[in-house]
């Protein structure tokens, strides 16, 4: 009934992309964050701490950036030499450097722009004060919770080869029983509505001390530790509240019942299924093609390491790898990705929820698949149209913890409508 409401709210109201409006849950989240929008008006607070949901959160509605005084040569002392190519128009250079110009020297970013199901690549790189291109569509970079939509896609590869349902409860396939007899399903892990917090309660501290690397120590033994003896939800009445808990808890029982560690489940089910080469979990193996991470003053920061939370968060990849992923999306015969984009659960007026997916309705009647991640040293989006079979993803190793990395989102969205026409 909820889903049914919100197609007949967006049908009604004819939502345009222009104008799409968060609720008022939006919050940065710990340290990365999926419960993000694509743009930022006038009416948005400044995160200042992108790791701890209670410091500062912002809720805002999208208006378009207008590209309003841009000198495609010059602006404020960063000079552009940037150039258009048969994909990307001057206008779309123009609008990439004026969001760009504001981050800081050795920023990189990654665009991969999908029209009709072809993909192009675009790259630029803050150097001596000037952007200029570069070739970086197969440069790694670390995703963050856009890694969400591929535990759930590990989720919907379960429920399609009939090894669960989604109304299942997880504690069913653990060793031993959660606090208070909690029961969970794995669709309520999948749409942030287990009433999960946002982290652990014995996490908390930790990642205040480690703030650089929040997730290091947080091991499996205390992962099971709090499931065990200190795990508690909130008021279960189907109430959306956005969870890396949840997502990390979802990993682990896959893993689980597979008895395989959630690398080899991703490189089994869905990176070697989409050719996705340059896509993992663990950073070694990608040391001479990894973009070094900066933090929110431009200086190089390390790498997160997610311990047992990886499934919430840890997956590094490249724009080809993830433009991959994004034109299979399209395939009406891929059973789990359908699977992934159904709705589950319906957040507000404007927005809803598939398993992972965020999922917005536009105007026109087109849905719009997206997703964002941040880390300490990097920031993503991703968004799909599946009827046009148009989609944006950008990776940039701009910090989460900088007040500019909103600016992604702001991006991502500009250029979907522009490639949307």
């Amino acid at each position: 009934m909820k889903t049914k409401g919100f197609f007949a709210m967006a049908m009604f109201s004819m939502i345009s992309l222009g104008s799409i409006a968060q609720g008022g849950n939006n919050e940065s989240g710990f340290g990365f964050n999926g419960y993000t929008s694509f743009g930022y008006g006038n009416n948005y607070e400044t995160v200042r701490n992108p790791i701890h949901e209670n410091e500062r959160k912002y809720n805002f509605a999208f208006v378009p950036s207008s590209g309003d005084g841009i000198n495609a040569i010059e602006s404020h002392g960063v000079i552009s030499k940037l150039t258009c190519t048969d994909i990307v128009s001057s206008e779309q250079v123009e609008l990439i450097f004026a969001l760009a110009k504001e981050f800081p020297e050795n920023t990189e970013i990654s665009i991969a722009l999908i029209n009709d199901g072809r993909v192009s690549f675009y790259g630029l790189k803050r150097q001596n004060n000037t952007f200029i291109n570069i070739d970086n569509h197969s440069s790694v970079f670390e995703i963050g919770s856009i890694t969400k939509v591929f535990t759930a896609t590990l989720l919907a590869s379960y429920v399609n080869d009939g090894m669960l349902n989604l109304e299942d409860h997880i504690d069913n396939y653990l060793p031993f029983d959660m606090n208070d007899n909690i029961h969970i399903s794995f669709r309520e892990l999948a749409n942030h509505t287990s009433g999960l917090p946002r982290i652990p309660s014995n996490m908390a501290l930790s990642s205040r001390l480690s703030a650089k690397n929040p997730y290091k120590d947080y091991s499996e033994d205390k992962l099971e530790d709090y499931l065990r003896g200190k795990a508690k939800v909130t008021d279960q009445s189907e109430s959306f509240s956005y969870s890396n808990l949840g997502f990390g808890l979802l990993g682990y029982v896959l893993s689980k019942i597979e008895n395989k560690i959630y690398n080899d489940l991703l490189h089994e089910k869905i990176f070697s299924e989409y050719g996705m080469t340059n896509s993992s979990t663990i950073r070694s193996e990608f040391e001479s093609d990894l973009v070094c991470g900066l933090n929110k003053n431009g200086f190089k920061t390390p790498n997160w390491d997610f311990a047992s939370m990886e499934s919430a968060g840890a997956v590094l990849s490249t724009t080809e790898d993830l433009s991959k992923f994004a034109v299979a999306q399209f395939d009406e015969s891929d059973k789990d990705l359908a699977l992934t984009r159904e709705l589950t659960f319906t957040i507000n007026e404007n927005e809803a929820i598939g398993l992972g997916w965020f999922i917005e309705r536009a105007g026109s009647g087109e849905i719009i698949c997206r997703h964002k991640g941040v880390t300490g040293g990097y920031t993503s989006a991703m968004a799909i149209d599946i009827q046009k079979e148009t989609g944006v993803i950008i990776l940039s190793n701009v910090s989460g913890f900088s007040k500019r990395a909103k600016i992604i989102d702001t991006l991502c969205f500009d250029l979907l409508v522009a490639v949307s026409k």
